[in-house]
């Protein structure tokens, strides 16, 4: 049986791009693992607002008809090896967009997937590879890398891991789960804020989650160590201006989420989420620190995943980082990994698969990792 032909649109202006956004959309919608960080919503924003100086970027929507079933968005970085510049091609990736991956429709995933890769890699046979940052276990390039005999040469490295609670069953059965002396301090604290003046619980989704509560939330998070350490939203204008087009964006695919505790007319604990479809994401949590005996956060969380156990459409609180606090939690854990794909040859092999194999290799032999360090600072003092 031949494959199945694809239309590769290449898509290079913001105005273009957003011509696609609800096809875009709801190819995330009905993909397998639900990465809001995947969508248009997300991505246009992080082209809008997150390129360096150096970095252009180029996006490949693949048509079957007239029907848009994959989407590959690279970004072009320019760059200086001992051996003549060159451009790195990588999907979008910083710590404020977090497991970006290829998105397409799962029926015919395998390939899609060849058929986008395969056009990057024409397009710009300059580059010696193609990266992909922190993607989960289930992605679709994983999964044809491990298909296709005609697959590229590859590395695939683990990135750590993710905290996720599944929510099938009761809450009081889970809660039963946990610790006697955490269900206590939850208890405790619970009973604490809620008799504390003006207190409320605010959980607002859909229609009911707007762009506007943003502002309530970059207080509270500038309110704790971030804001001290200068790494609040709130710190940078850029950056509040990226925050500030996603949420418009997510608002309007209907995935928005904030939920608020107030206290006498303060927020002492906020969280910037996403619900979509079966996953409710917890992407940015915060707390006010002058609150911090009251254990907030810890509140928050708890209303948080009970209202997920009694939502029938929720099948799991994802809280994307491993946090050893979230041990207590009794969570699963999912893996990440960097995914890169070279090409065969010497520029390729030489600067960058042969260094990423032996970092892969050191890792087993941990006496051996200054060699490695060594080596490290001198490539790059050669690229300088």
């Amino acid at each position: 049986m031949s494959a199945p032909l694809y239309t590769i649109t290449r898509v290079n202006s913001l105005a273009e791009l957003a011509s696609a956004a609800d096809p875009w959309n709801r190819l995330v919608e009905g993909s397998r693992n639900l990465l809001p960080s995947s969508s248009y919503a997300w991505i246009s924003s992080y082209l809008e607002h997150r390129l360096r100086e150096n970095e252009g970027w180029i996006c490949y929507l693949a048509y079957k008809g007239s029907e848009l079933v994959g989407v590959l968005p690279l970004i072009m970085t320019q760059t200086r090896f001992p051996l003549g510049g060159t451009k790195i091609l990588r999907l979008p990736s910083d710590l404020h967009t977090v497991s970006a991956d290829l998105v397409c429709r799962p029926e015919d995933s395998m390939e899609i997937v060849e058929a986008l890769i395969r056009s990057a890699f024409e397009d710009y046979p300059e580059a010696p590879y193609l990266a992909f940052s922190r993607i989960r276990d289930d992605s679709a390039v994983l999964a044809w890398l491990g298909k296709d005999a005609r697959r590229p040469l590859h590395t695939i490295e683990w990135d750590g891991n993710g905290a996720y609670l599944p929510t099938g069953g009761l809450y009081d059965t889970y809660r039963e789960q946990l610790s006697a002396k955490f269900r206590k301090n939850q208890s405790y604290y619970s009973r604490q804020i809620s008799k504390l003046p003006g207190f409320s619980l605010q959980m607002l989704i859909g229609a009911e989650a707007t762009p506007e509560d943003l502002n309530r939330f970059m207080k509270v998070e500038a309110a704790n160590w971030k804001g001290e350490a200068g790494t609040a939203i709130l710190a940078s204008d850029p950056l509040r201006q990226f925050y500030e087009t996603l949420v418009q964006r997510l608002h309007r695919c209907g995935w928005l989420r904030w939920d608020f505790i107030e206290v006498d007319r303060n927020w002492i604990a906020a969280s910037f989420g996403v619900q979509l479809g079966s996953r409710q994401i917890v992407w940015k949590p915060a707390y006010d620190a002058k609150h911090e005996r009251l254990s907030a956060g810890t509140v928050l969380l708890d209303a948080l995943i009970r209202r997920a156990f009694e939502d029938p459409q929720i099948e799991e609180v994802d809280l994307l980082s491993d946090y050893p606090y979230f041990s207590k939690w009794r969570v699963s854990m999912r893996p990440y990994y960097n995914v890169r794909l070279y090409r065969r040859r010497p520029l390729a092999l030489v600067c960058h698969y042969a260094p990423t194999r032996l970092r892969m290799e050191l890792r087993r032999f941990p006496l051996l990792r200054k060699v490695w360090t060594g080596l490290k600072s001198q490539i790059r003092s050669m690229r300088a």
